[in-house]
């Protein structure tokens, strides 16, 4: 088996890995003001604040209560590139451990069958 071959139970479980990374990446996330206020300077009573990212949010929407209701968006592009090398890696790092696994399992499997 040449190297660069991948068995299609890896290709699955990174497959869901990766969809559980973008649902972790587009749902929204109510942040409270401790995190948002690395990001975002609002000197405000009651700002509320969502996003959207993991593990560091890359866009987040505030809403400021005040006379006039503001609302802002701000979009961290260093955040966004951050998330997409950490999930590249995260895919990376499963499909060489569940590779790995698998044709371990596989070597096994032969050199009790030639025993036999």
């Amino acid at each position: 088996m040449k190297w660069y071959q991948l068995h299609l139970s890896t290709l699955l479980v990174v497959s869901l890995l990766a969809a559980g990374l973008v649902w972790l990446n587009v749902r929204d996330a109510v942040f409270d003001g401790e995190i948002a206020s690395r990001y975002v300077p609002y000197d405000t009573a009651q700002p509320w604040f969502a996003g959207r990212g993991w593990p560091w949010p890359f866009e987040i929407v505030c809403w400021v209560d005040s006379e006039v209701p503001q609302v802002d968006t701000l979009r961290i592009w260093k955040n966004l590139s951050s998330n997409i090398v950490l999930c590249f890696a995260l895919l990376t790092t499963a499909a060489i451990a569940i590779e790995w696994l698998t044709r371990r399992m596989k070597r096994g499997a032969i050199k009790r069958a030639r025993r036999l």
